[in-house]
């Protein structure tokens, strides 16, 4: 199988593109398992009892502190839509972190960890 790049090409949060600034993001969705086999099966029989997920990502700084501003108001929930390949992924979101890098010999940066509130609207293309 081949492997082909794939562009993000559109990333906001609460309405505001991030896109030019992001280094890198990631984005994941966990299941919480319980072994739910009785005592005389052999084999585990996972049943998922709770479902989460996290963006994560890395951006160059720009002249507004923008995530560390927000955390830091009490108002973190945020609106978020990322864009990569085709696939879209979006839903609302908490800050749960924002920090920003100063360096002084590198670019500066801020990073942001956002954890789903509810479940997000995953679309792959048809």
């Amino acid at each position: 199988m081949a492997m082909t790049a794939l562009a993000v090409t559109a990333a906001t949060i609460d309405g505001t593109s991030i896109l030019a600034y992001a280094q890198s993001m990631d984005f994941e969705i966990t299941n919480e398992t319980e072994d739910a086999s009785g005592i005389a099966d052999r084999w585990s029989e996972d049943i998922v009892v709770g479902s989460g997920w996290r963006l994560e990502g890395e951006m160059h700084f720009t002249t507004s502190a923008a995530f560390v501003a927000t955390a830091a108001s009490g108002d973190v929930e945020v609106a978020v839509s990322f864009n990569s390949g085709g696939n879209t992924y979006a839903g609302n979101a908490i800050i749960q972190r924002a920090a920003h890098r100063a360096h002084k010999r590198a670019i500066q940066t801020q990073n942001v960890t956002l954890v789903g509130v509810g479940a997000p609207t995953v679309t792959a293309p048809s």
